[in-house]
């Protein structure tokens, strides 16, 4: 009889479903349990992925196999025991819960046939698997023509991944082959448990690359059909950059947090303005002809030429959260590039149609010396140093008020819009905007000021919210063909929230990636139910103890 707790094993298969993805909602995945030398395993199976949890137990040597599925039905978040009990063609499963005896019995099913581990293995340093799950959050999520779902591990110690827009290589790890392989990208070393900070020992066979790191064991299927592109060709030479962005530590977060609240009209490739023109801003077009908002990163500064480009904002928001110092640009029609000792991060850039000039209402958002801060200022008029050559400049060069607050009256104006999805592709948006005339400062004091704008903005949110709410009364959409399309209920709309916010999953990255909306009341009611299923099977866990 196998003993374990219940919380136990549902950490265990919370990484056993992370490492399969949607294989672990299949009925016919199973796990397979394994006494042999003084030592437990666990280990599941897909046709390119292998994983395996190791722990000590002293019994007689003896194996089992049942779906992976038994394991969700009698996991618990308590450390309640838990018993398996082989018998003759099947698992008899006895556990408490609440103090009520519980049990249940699973037919075994045939053993797995695991990938058999390598001989030669090496040691890297942990930094390997943080390296890993950066790039597998790079690589493509389905591909046609390249192998853009699996990363290049290159015998020199290079790894490289790519979706096509974006490109990230990382050097300096040491693995034990010549020339290069290519292996499935995986969403398993973003877990707690594996996050261990031991050393990862790496090796292959001919058809396998094993990584071990404290109790896991994980082994990638190798692509020998498929193709890379030759991404080593697209490495920009050093100090080829024409504007440079000299990223400020406290800027990184307050940028990666800020620019995905900024207003987008184009949910697919979420565009922003980049304007390196005396001052580093992020600018973002309103919606309905609403004035456009900016973030003024007050800590960075601008090295070089003057440009103005358009990019998606999750890549200029992942080159942030990858801790990057700098941000090269050549020009607006090529890549842009972010380079260190270890590391190179590329992505392409947008039309040049898709840049927001500057304006004189626009509403800015200034990042502080204090990561996490942020200082809303009143419109102020623009101060135009130069422009890129082939956008003429037609404002005139104007000083900004030092200080709104020095016993001169103000005139603050306020806006918010939002834009939201609703299925077939159609969308709504409202946006409120507010002028109001404040008194000379006399003797307020900077928190007033902000006060008074905070409740401007509360203002504005609560009537487009009203707004919103009223424009998306139906509960029914109709589909192409007529027929009456059921929205995703209330209750899907909160699990989705919630499953979401407790795996740190980007919500509104995923739903515009999967089904192009912005919002999740905007699913219908199988496509929720869909995304559920994926978030369950993505489900985090809390460290092994």
């Amino acid at each position: 009889m196998i003993t374990l707790t219940r919380s136990h094993v549902k950490r265990i298969r919370a990484v056993f479903s992370r490492g399969l993805g949607s294989a672990a909602r299949n009925p016919r995945t199973t796990v397979q349990f394994t006494l042999a030398a003084g030592e437990l395993r666990l280990a599941v199976c897909s046709p390119d992925f292998a994983l395996t949890y190791t722990m000590p137990y002293d019994l007689p040597p003896q194996s089992f196999a049942i779906p992976l599925d038994a394991l969700r039905q009698c996991e618990g978040t308590k450390n309640e025991p838990l018993q398996f009990e082989p018998q003759e063609s099947a698992v008899l499963v006895r556990w408490t819960d609440g103090g009520i005896p519980q049990q249940a019995r699973f037919e075994t099913v045939e053993d797995l046939e695991l990938p058999p581990r390598p001989e030669n293995m090496v040691s890297n340093p942990p930094a390997l698997r943080g390296a890993l799950e950066a790039a597998s959050e790079t690589a493509a999520d389905s591909t046609a023509r390249y192998t853009l779902t699996c990363l290049r591990l290159r015998g020199d110690g290079q790894i490289a991944a790519t979706d096509g827009r974006q490109l990230l290589i990382q050097r300096g790890f040491t693995f034990p082959w010549e020339g290069e392989v290519l292996v499935p990208a995986s969403r398993v070393y973003g877990c707690k448990d594996v996050r261990c900070g031991e050393p990862l020992n790496i090796g292959r066979t001919d058809e396998w690359v094993t990584i071990t790191s404290g109790p896991w064991t994980i082994q990638l299927k190798i692509e020998k059909e498929g193709r890379f592109p030759n991404v080593d060709d697209m490495i920009p030479a050093p100090h080829s950059a024409q504007a440079t962005i000299q990223l400020g530590d406290a800027d990184r977060p307050f940028l990666t947090d800020a620019v995905k609240r900024l207003p987008s009209l184009d949910p697919i490739n979420d565009p922003i303005t980049v304007d390196l023109n005396g001052e580093v801003i992020v600018r973002a077009r309103g919606v309905d002809g609403a004035p456009p908002t900016e973030l003024v990163l007050r800590n960075s500064q601008l090295v070089g030429e003057p440009m103005r480009l358009s990019s998606n904002r999750q890549y200029l928001a992942r080159a942030a959260q990858l801790s990057f110092q700098q941000i090269g640009f050549r020009s607006p029609e090529v890549p842009a590039c972010c380079q260190d000792e270890r590391r190179t991060y590329l992505w392409a850039l947008l039309e040049k149609s898709g840049i927001v000039p500057p304006e004189e209402d626009s509403i800015r958002i200034e990042s502080t010396a204090t990561a996490g801060e942020r200082q809303v200022a009143a419109p102020k008029p623009v101060k135009q140093v130069a422009a890129p050559k082939d956008e003429p400049v037609t404002e005139k060069t104007q000083e900004a008020t030092e200080d709104p607050l020095q016993g001169l009256p103000i005139t603050l104006n306020v806006g918010l819009s939002r834009k939201v999805g609703l299925p077939n592709y159609g969308s709504v948006g409202a946006s409120c905007h507010v002028q109001v005339e404040l008194p000379p400062s006399g003797g307020e004091t900077v928190e007033d000021f902000r006060q008074r704008v905070r409740w401007a903005f509360a203002a504005c949110r609560s009537a487009v919210d009203e707004e919103l709410s009223q424009q998306r009364t139906d509960v029914f959409t109709p589909t192409n063909n007529g027929s009456p399309r059921r929205s995703a209920s209330p209750g899907q709309v909160r699990a989705i929230r919630t499953i979401a916010a407790q795996n740190s999953v980007n919500l509104a990255a995923e739903l515009r990636t999967r089904f192009g909306v912005e919002d999740p009341e905007a699913l219908s009611l199988q496509d929720a139910s869909d995304f559920i299923d994926w978030l369950k099977a993505a489900e985090p866990e809390p460290a092994l103890r």
